[in-house]
């Protein structure tokens, strides 16, 4: 479906927004050949109208609305004139629908004890990718991408230069946080290769693959963590600790206080009523491993 110049927008994307937005359109193509439909010559309200149409058969099959949503964001990717305003609201109404579920926030003890628990099975990588993510309030796909040359340590801190984010390029994060600048340093010492080598060498899936299971083994998979649960988590908690919500916009990357207000609700409501949710038994071991980050990392280093 795309043609030479549409590739090319979508090439602008990151790599698993690009890989989600190929994928719809090529789905999306096999079903409009399989019914013989001739998308090209239609007009943009036919195509908006058949777009919504195939939407309702989606959602009434039991489908997913998020690929729904990735094949509208698609199609306009690649037809920027395009809005498909009907299919819009036909998404919009079927959003209604469902209860909102967002990741929730991971507290500061739960993040350094799965950091701890990397070390301790010998993931140093994803032990990185978590503390970074946590503390420099990243997505995982920031701190994936992030080189040895990205990470620029003078003083005190460590500046994160960004190349491509969400919100644009050449974006930069400043991290204070003595632990995690006292951490990163000792991890450069064991684990630098080369300054164009990645900081977190691992793959997306990997880092999914492996969160479940870190959880199950601090015995709190009930909680449901997502990736995404770091940089909710870290920001929630910068809150929670009585630093300034223009503070954490920037930090954060927020195009606006508002935006990042928002976010921030339901993470810190998540906060609150996170330890009455875990027994004392499990929270105790929590504590203990939080703990014991920088003493496993130099097990590591003089290892």
């Amino acid at each position: 479906m795309p043609t030479k110049l549409q590739h090319f927008l979508l090439s602008i994307l990151q790599s698993r927004s690009r890989q989600l937005y190929t994928k719809a359109l090529h789905d999306f193509k096999a079903e409009v050949d399989e019914r013989q439909v001739d998308w090209i010559q239609f007009s943009e309200e036919e195509r908006d109208i058949f777009l919504a149409e195939y939407v309702l058969e989606v959602k009434e099959g039991g489908g997913k609305r998020q690929a729904c949503q990735i094949l509208r964001a698609a199609l306009h990717k690649i037809f920027p004139r395009r809005v498909y305003t009907i299919t819009r609201k036909v998404l919009e109404v079927w959003k209604g629908e469902e209860p909102s579920h967002q990741a929730p926030a991971c507290p500061s003890e739960v993040a350094f004890a799965l950091v701890a628990s990397c070390l301790a099975l010998g993931q140093a990588s994803m032990a990185a990718c978590i503390l970074v993510c946590f503390t420099g309030l990243l997505r995982v796909s920031e701190a994936l991408q992030l080189r040895w040359h990205d990470m620029i340590f003078v003083d005190q801190v460590v500046v994160l230069m960004l190349a491509r984010t969400k919100r644009g390029v050449d974006q930069k994060v400043v991290l204070a946080h003595l632990t995690t600048v006292q951490w990163l340093q000792l991890y450069r010492t064991k684990f630098f290769t080369g300054d164009g080598d990645r900081m977190c060498p691992l793959s997306y899936s990997k880092v999914r693959c492996w969160l479940p299971k870190l959880c199950k083994g601090l015995r709190l998979e009930h909680l449901a963590f997502t990736s995404h649960s770091f940089r909710r988590g870290g920001a929630s908690t910068l809150l929670h600790q009585g630093v300034a919500l223009a503070d954490i916009a920037v930090h954060g990357r927020w195009a606006s206080e508002s935006s990042c207000r928002e976010y921030l609700r339901r993470g810190e409501m998540f906060l609150l009523r996170f330890q009455a949710s875990v027994n004392e038994d499990v929270w105790a071991n929590v504590l203990l491993l939080s703990k014991s980050t920088m003493v496993l990392l130099s097990a590591f280093v003089v290892g």
